[in-house]
């Protein structure tokens, strides 16, 4: 066992948990295939798997769940046997993108001298697709912070060869749909968008019941309804606010006992998230050693 299974191992217990629910890193086990994600994912698997469009554009607020649909979509399309690479342009470092893609490909994408990086790619993913037998498929998360430059060179990847190319899904803050509009050789190719909005009070309730059975919890029915309620407000509906609310209100319960988390756990984790007055981690690792002795 690992020094953090370790630690985190009386939260879970007293939970009945057998990992944790809430954690940042995406986790597809996690998905959750209600609410705003239901059509969100049935319309981007249309645009990567059945539709000819080059380009398809996410647009989301930061932390409403963008990358974990990407992780899933990328999924799916592995499962199909088909190539899917995922970018995440979180540098912002020129020419990040290319690197990745090489990376996950095992292609040289450093473009010989008079031909630009978009349009090298383009060609090496048309070889490797020609030896597959398959398209590629590329995700980009964070595609707004890509650098200009590169951004605009995204265009040559609808342009292979034989004039079919990649198909490109865009996930971004809303910053990318601008930079959309602003390049037209994508813009006027990108005839897929969707937004993924919040989530409402009554698919947070679902949400977090979801999360809780993933994480082993036989009946997903730990945070009471006026809890869930003011999780949703301050949290505005973003599932990755909501999973620090949660798991922080998960700590606070386990320190003092709580066998359901109420508004007083909520209220205390709030106070403390948006203050940055108490870590609680730190406090439940010391009452544990406490009772132990």
């Amino acid at each position: 066992m690992s020094p953090l299974e370790a630690s985190s191992a009386p939260l879970l217990a007293h939970w009945n948990l057998k990992r944790h629910a809430f954690q940042d890193t995406p986790d597809p086990s996690f998905f959750f295939p209600g609410g705003p994600y239901r059509e969100t994912q049935e319309r981007l698997r249309y645009a990567l798997l059945g539709s000819d469009a080059p380009f398809a554009v996410l647009i989301g607020p930061m932390g409403s769940g963008k990358t974990l649909l990407s992780e899933v979509l990328a999924g799916e399309i592995e499962k199909r046997e088909l190539p899917a690479v995922l970018v995440r342009c979180v540098t912002g470092r020129p020419g990040d993108i290319w690197s990745q893609i090489g990376m996950e490909t095992g292609r040289d994408m450093s473009p010989p001298h008079g031909v630009s990086p978009g349009r090298h790619a383009s060609l090496e993913l048309a070889r490797a697709g020609e030896t597959l037998g398959k398209t590629h498929r590329i995700l980009v998360d964070n595609a707004q912070q890509m650098p200009q430059d590169d951004f605009e060179e995204l265009q040559w990847l609808s342009e292979g060869p034989g004039g079919a190319g990649v198909r490109t899904l865009l996930a971004g803050t809303e910053e990318l749909a601008d930079r959309v509009g602003r390049v037209p050789a994508i813009r006027d190719r990108a005839l897929i968008w969707t937004t993924l909005r919040g989530l409402t009070p009554a698919e947070t309730s679902d949400y977090l019941a979801h999360r809780l059975r993933a994480a082993g919890h036989a009946g997903g029915e730990i945070f009471d309804p006026a809890a869930v309620r003011v999780v949703h407000h301050f949290a505005r509906g973003l599932p990755r606010t909501v999973n620090r609310f949660c798991h922080l209100a998960l700590e606070v319960g386990a320190l003092t006992g709580a066998r359901r988390i109420g508004v007083e756990e909520i209220r205390r984790v709030v106070l403390d998230y948006y203050t940055q007055r108490v870590r609680v981690a730190p406090l439940l690792a010391l009452a544990e050693s406490d009772r132990g002795a």
